[in-house]
């Protein structure tokens, strides 16, 4: 690993609003960069896992997020910087979440796009959706401009625009109230359009675009937004050593991560700070293969769209008995909202009730509306893989199903949520003594002992 420091660009693209077209935008300028001869490295601000499998794949390198709540300002600060140690001829690409200063709480601004931009000290491009809409823009910007001293708004990105005649007119209002500049003005276009389900949009394992569509993006936002001049108002920055890995004694732990069309929500930090910890990765399919892999000293089921591939699922008799008879034996289990499912009695999708690997003794359904949504405060009750009674973790929750049928299971954390008054509920429940799950989303760097805790019950 090289000890020199590394200098780099960075910017955020952020929205005036959801919607906005922020993700098609960023997606396009990451590949322009790469084909510029650029080392993209790409990030999401918040708890998303679907945003970044699309810019892994238009950057060609793993996307990392960045989420003040969970993870905290210090380790966001380092692991932007970090991430780019490797980069030659770096930049980075933050894309924002939600609207520019939509946070946890509508009183403030905390976890923000707004929030992450001026923790990492990066500017601004701000987009909007310019349909309909003349000399009004300037008084838009303005307001998300001036609204929180500090935050660099470095340029604006119409989207949507009729014609050259309306850009033109976006942008001398802009110049004439002496705001940012208009960088770019983008027209509807149906083909850069990703499509979206209940959780957003649909993930690039199911939704794959062949290289020839990024690159079909990347000429479209090449032929509308200046990247010269968005170049030249990016920061250029320096880079900072990485996290320290502790030093590996020993035999290596396996561990097997559920990694397929179904189950593929992960926080690439997450997997990062197993591997600093010396554990092995292992990655297999609940859906594609007959069983686990051999040799595996644990696994780590995180979320996902098992509901979608229910049936492929229920039939891989082969597969369920493996985990059944690896959690029965003992060995460390994990798993996380889509692998809470799988680990369940049955789904039942509103039509049909699908036998899933029936651990948990209890049924899940899918809802017809959302079920939970936010950041969670979680807190250890009773000893288990994860650690000691008293460790709080930080977690965020996204789903649409539901406990079913209430079996008694052991609990072993409870939750609560980040919103003021919110009370404690069972949230983590064990069987086997070493098979743990929930619907939360836990990130390791709410409480690094979590890692220590997780080789720990490896060995």
């Amino acid at each position: 690993m090289s000890s020199e420091n590394k200098t780099f660009k960075a910017f955020c693209i952020a929205g005036v609003s959801s919607g906005s077209g922020k993700t098609s935008i960023s997606l396009g300028l990451m590949r322009a960069l790469k084909r510029r001869g650029f080392d993209v490295q790409p990030y999401k601000c918040g708890p998303d896992y679907i945003d970044p499998s699309f810019h892994s794949q238009s950057a060609g390198n793993p996307s990392v997020n960045l989420d003040l709540w969970i993870c905290g300002r210090s380790f966001v600060k380092e692991t932007f910087a970090s991430h780019m140690r490797e980069h030659r001829n770096g930049i980075a690409v933050v894309e924002g979440v939600m609207s520019l200063f939509d946070g946890a709480n509508p009183e403030s601004i905390e976890g923000s796009t707004a929030d992450i931009a001026m923790e990492i000290d990066v500017p601004v491009f701000l987009v909007f959706n310019a349909k309909g809409m003349g000399g009004s823009a300037a008084a838009l910007i303005k307001g998300f401009h001036e609204f929180l001293p500090g935050l660099r708004t470095a340029g604006v990105i119409a989207n949507f625009v009729s014609s050259q005649n309306h850009a033109e007119v976006i942008r001398k209002a802009l110049d004439f109230h002496k705001l940012p500049p208009l960088v770019g003005a983008i027209p509807a276009n149906p083909e850069i359009v990703l499509p979206e389900r209940h959780l957003g949009l649909v993930p690039s394992q199911e939704n794959y675009k062949q290289s020839a569509w990024y690159d079909m993006l990347a000429d479209f936002i090449e032929k509308h937004i200046d990247i010269d001049k968005l170049l030249e108002l990016a920061d250029k920055k320096n880079s900072e050593p990485p996290r320290e890995a502790s030093a590996v004694q020993g035999k290596r732990p396996k561990l097997g991560i559920a990694m397929d069309e179904a189950f593929h929500f992960y926080y690439q930090d997450n997997l990062t700070m197993l591997e600093e910890a010396g554990i092995e990765l292992v990655k297999f399919s609940p859906v594609n293969d007959s069983r686990i892999p051999e040799g595996l000293d644990g696994i780590y089921i995180g979320g996902g769209f098992p509901e979608l591939f229910a049936e492929q699922i229920a039939s891989n008799d082969s597969m369920k008995k493996s985990i059944r008879n690896f959690s029965k034996s003992g060995k460390t289990v994990y798993a996380e909202c889509g692998g809470l499912i799988y680990l369940s009695k049955w789904l039942f999708d509103g039509k049909q009730e699908y036998p899933f690997c029936g651990l948990f003794d209890f049924g899940i359904a899918m809802g017809t509306k959302l079920q939970a949504l936010g950041y969670r405060n979680l807190e250890i009750s009773e000893d288990c893989i994860l650690g000691k009674a008293g460790t709080k973790m930080k977690a965020h929750e996204f789903h649409w199903s539901f406990i079913s049928e209430q079996a008694v299971h052991k609990c072993v954390y409870n939750s609560k949520s980040a919103k003021p008054g919110a009370e404690w509920t069972a949230a983590g429940f064990e069987v086997n003594g070493n098979t743990v799950a929930s619907y939360a989303h836990i990130h390791f760097a709410s409480n690094p002992e979590l890692i220590q805790s997780i080789k720990g019950s490896l060995s």
